[in-house]
């Protein structure tokens, strides 16, 4: 298989819009060839994905060797054979078996004056026809010429709907042998038509068998790069080497990149895809951070084994994913029992503080019905505490070059950590679900989100005091 970029070519162009207004195979312009010397006869195909055309299956034949398979079964009365493009033009004779000089996209075909065939080149003229019955041929036409002391019986048919122009299948004899070929010409005639219909069959035939699997390589390539890794389907082999070989190369990509995307947050991933940008410059960006914290939890995995532990770790943080991812945000990281998140970066958020509280009830919410699940199975509830800040961070791709993070770095950061830590001081602990959140954050919300002040508070590691709000997460 040899791929080549056609994109700016006029006649590839050309065949493309021709396809998209054909709703069946369709047969196309003779072309030549430059680098083989010779002119095909195709037919197309339009491939269609959604109802779009994106390409053309062209199936074609040589002049050369439709005229060497002529050449091969001529007899003693067939070995002039021929086959007229439109009357005027010879697209099979023993004359081009071989490469044809001259030949070009305008001038596809050799006029019968340029075969080196007296009687093909003296066809249509009417000077040297004398008159023949043509009513006992079936169909078939015939004209007597007369060259010089020779006369020639030339006997042919119209075959229609094999391209632009209608076909002319034909042969030729010495009169005085004339009586023999009338009852072979019918015979000439209908293996010409069988053998075109034959390549056509195998034409749409080897058109499906190639078509398919590509189609299958392109929607599983679009699930791809939209990372829809679960959607992807598996390639099946077929039975084209070269096809296997690629189908093979994707499957591995695929399996890879299913282990990859367990390590890597996925909607950050495609966030960056999307902005076009390889290496994202660190920035100062007004973000929102989120910190969620499980009380109790160091307590719990003393008494647990490890299996159970990274068990129950990841059907909680599948529980505050589900609610962080909701409304955007991008997954710093996983510290022990905590996680950290952020609004604002990579993409403009302009209302991120809102996100992130939003998120903070929804997770309230979330707990609640995960511990009535729990108490149903007399497990202990479980009891999260967040904190959440706004302010100006440097946010970017940080680390070593063949190992970076996309993450924030600033007191924001600190302060959503400190703010969570305090709810042990501020709220009463049977409490499910405590939100804490900073004067910035509080100021961005609008008058839907039930807050009350509890007043300054001094975090540790501030000298100053800080005016810190609960927001209802009930």
């Amino acid at each position: 298989m040899t791929l080549s970029d056609w994109s700016r070519d006029p006649g590839f162009r050309h065949d493309v819009a021709a396809a998209e207004a054909a709703s069946a195979p369709y047969w196309g312009d003779l072309y030549v060839a430059e680098s083989l010397g010779t002119t095909y006869i195709d037919i197309r195909s339009p491939v269609r994905r959604a109802g779009r055309v994106v390409g053309v299956l062209i199936a074609g034949v040589s002049i050369a060797e439709l005229s060497s398979f002529l050449h091969s079964i001529a007899g003693p009365y067939t070995r002039n054979t021929f086959i007229l493009y439109g009357g005027d033009r010879v697209l099979a004779h023993s004359a081009l078996a071989d490469t044809f000089p001259g030949l070009s996209d305008s001038e596809p075909l050799p006029a019968l004056t340029q075969v080196g065939d007296p009687v093909l080149a003296a066809l249509w003229d009417d000077a040297i026809a004398e008159p023949v019955d043509s009513a006992s041929l079936g169909g078939a036409s015939a004209r007597a010429l007369r060259l010089g002391e020779d006369r020639f019986l030339v006997l042919y048919r119209e075959v229609e709907g094999f391209g632009p122009e209608p076909l002319l299948v034909g042969t030729y004899l010495r009169a005085g042998d004339a009586g023999e070929e009338m009852a072979r010409l019918g015979t000439v005639t209908r293996v010409g038509v069988v053998i075109v219909i034959v390549a056509l069959f195998l034409a749409l035939g080897f058109a499906g068998a190639l078509g398919r699997p590509l189609r299958r390589l392109a929607v599983a390539a679009e699930r791809i790069r939209e990372l829809d890794l679960e959607g992807a389907p598996s390639l099946r082999p077929g039975p084209f080497r070269e096809v296997n070989q690629a189908a093979a190369a994707f499957n591995a990509m695929v399996s890879g990149l299913r282990w990859f995307a367990t390590y890597v947050h996925r909607p950050l991933v495609l966030r960056l895809m999307r902005q076009g940008s390889p290496a994202l410059p660190s920035e100062t960006r007004v973000v929102t951070v989120l910190f969620t914290d499980l009380v109790g939890f160091t307590a719990m995995a003393e008494h647990l084994p490890a299996p159970e532990v990274a068990a129950f770790l990841s059907e909680h943080f599948a529980l505050s994913d589900r609610c962080v991812e909701a409304e955007g945000a991008t997954i710093d990281k996983y510290i022990g029992d905590a996680v950290m998140a952020f609004w604002g970066a990579p993409e403009e958020q302009p209302d991120h503080a809102i996100r992130a509280c939003r998120t903070a009830m929804a997770i309230g919410r979330a707990i609640r019905a995960d511990n009535l699940a729990r108490r149903a199975a007399h497990k202990a509830p479980l009891r999260v505490r967040i904190g959440v800040h706004t302010g100006a961070v440097v946010v970017g791709n940080i680390g070593a070059p063949s190992r970076v993070n996309y993450t924030i770095i600033g007191d924001v950061v600190n302060t959503a950590e400190r703010l969570e830590a305090i709810t042990r001081d501020l709220i009463a602990a049977d409490i499910e679900v405590v939100a804490l959140i900073g004067p910035p954050t509080a100021a961005a919300l609008g008058p839907g989100f039930p807050l009350r002040s509890l007043g300054a508070q001094t975090l540790r590691g501030r000298a100053e005091t800080l005016e810190v709000f609960c927001l209802d997460c009930a």
